[in-house]
């Protein structure tokens, strides 16, 4: 039994020019059907007002890793170093201090909103929502803001659907890298047992300064989402294209 519907979420909207416009014009292709912005990023209000011109609905890529925090560094010390960006997360010490970790995430959402956007959901940069100490505050933000969740396995979906937080049914990262082709998509829809699937995606155009090792695979994304193809086959199997707003607290889209 295939997916009903599909989640093609767009990650790292706002990561650089280059990529919020690949962002787009996967949106403008029907290509992908939701998106998360980069909270931190200095093209922040430039990318969310291109989304909101364009219709794309936009979520928040919570990040931890990457760039600086929107919080002054002196009041999230351990998750910044010496030069006040944000650690990698192999030189975290764990537990993350929750109120930190809270005070930066709630700053990033309430940034989104200050630029007035109603963000569509949460997701998070190098799935750091995967540690137990930072999907406490997620999940805790998501409730507060009435906002979806992406769901890595089973266990966070149970979580999210106790908290009665929306969620998909399935969630699959295997678009990626090499394995970031039409026959991939095809394969994910094709095996899923029904309901809703996301599928995170990274499209993108590439220039020689993006600010990311994931490169000329965005362009390889782009091209394999918005091959005929793979619309061809959605088409065939009845299989509709979902944002995370059409959710319900049951994952139904």
């Amino acid at each position: 039994m295939p997916a009903d519907a599909v989640i093609l979420n767009a990650d790292d909207l706002a990561l650089c020019a280059p990529v919020t416009q690949g962002v787009l014009a996967a949106w403008h292709a029907h290509a992908v059907s939701d998106a998360s912005v980069f909270a931190t990023s200095d093209t922040l209000v430039d990318a969310l007002r291109a989304a909101q011109a364009a219709g794309l609905p936009v979520g928040v890529h919570l990040n931890l890793t990457f760039g600086r925090p929107v919080s002054d560094a002196g009041e999230v010390p351990a998750l910044v170093g010496e030069d006040d960006a944000f650690m990698r997360r192999q030189q975290w010490t764990h537990p993350l201090p929750a109120a930190q970790v809270r005070r930066e995430l709630r700053r990033q959402i309430e940034r989104v909103l200050d630029a007035g956007i109603a963000p569509s959901h949460l997701d998070s940069h190098h799935h750091v929502h995967g540690y137990p100490e930072v999907l406490t505050e997620v999940l805790a933000l998501a409730r507060e803001f009435r906002l979806p969740v992406r769901a890595l396995d089973a266990e966070m979906r149970a979580r999210c659907r106790h908290a009665d937080l929306p969620c998909p049914d399935h969630f699959s990262m295997a678009f990626y890298g090499a394995a970031a082709s039409v026959e991939t998509l095809i394969g994910l829809a094709s095996s899923c047992p029904g309901g809703v699937l996301e599928i995170m995606t990274h499209p993108g155009y590439v220039t020689p300064d993006i600010p990311s090792t994931y490169r000329q695979e965005r362009e390889t994304e782009l091209r394999a989402l918005t091959d005929p193809r793979w619309h061809a086959w959605l088409h065939e199997h009845h299989i509709r294209r979902v944002g995370f707003a059409d959710l319900d607290a049951g994952g139904n889209g």
